[in-house]
């Protein structure tokens, strides 16, 4: 057990996690990919639309590592994840960089596949369970690890009652995901 005195810390590190949000087509992943002068290399981990044509532009010497997730049964969700994992170990043996985590609603919808028991209805949130700890050792693992995580999602309307917007929105995909982030910024056109 370490002990501090009065003015002394624990040594900081560098890292935390960004939320980056707005409708589609305003720049979210270009917006991520264009990080290049925090670190110089990036490990995106893209559950979205192509993005070849961004990496090509990607300007940081160490180049990108990039996979693609997509995942429609169970079984080939539990592959996807797998992959995933792989992908932050391999983040976080380098010790340094940027990891983009492309549309984390399609991340949560993949873990929810993946994680929660069969059924044909809604799940009840204890069935939730096993999906929210997969999520949270997720973000608290890369969050402690020293590295820039920039998280992508596209926005949800907030709703009162079963017809009445407020006009208002929230990032879409994990509802935990406040307890991560050290800022959140939004993107509009």
């Amino acid at each position: 057990m370490a002990h501090y005195k009065p003015g002394e810390a624990p040594p900081r590190k560098p890292g935390g996690i960004i939320l980056l949000t707005g409708m589609e087509k305003v720049g979210k992943t270009w917006f991520a990919v264009n990080s290049w002068d925090v670190s110089t290399r990036m490990f995106f981990a893209n559950f979205d639309r192509s993005a070849s044509h961004l990496i090509e532009k990607y300007e940081g010497k160490g180049g990108v590592e990039y996979e693609e997730f997509t995942a429609l049964t169970k079984q080939q969700a539990q592959g996807e994840l797998a992959r995933l994992d792989q992908l932050k170990a391999l983040a976080m043996s380098a010790g340094a960089g940027v990891f983009l985590l492309d549309n984390g609603a399609a991340w949560w919808d993949l873990i929810k596949i993946a994680k929660n028991p069969d059924n044909t209805g809604k799940p009840i949130p204890r069935e939730f369970a096993e999906a929210n700890t997969y999520a949270r050792d997720f973000m608290l693992t890369l969050e402690r690890s020293g590295l820039w995580v920039i998280l992508t999602s596209p926005p949800r309307e907030l709703w009162t009652g079963s017809r009445t917007s407020t006009g208002l929105f929230k990032q879409a995909g994990w509802g935990h995901t406040d307890f991560h982030i050290m800022a959140e910024i939004w993107l509009y056109t």
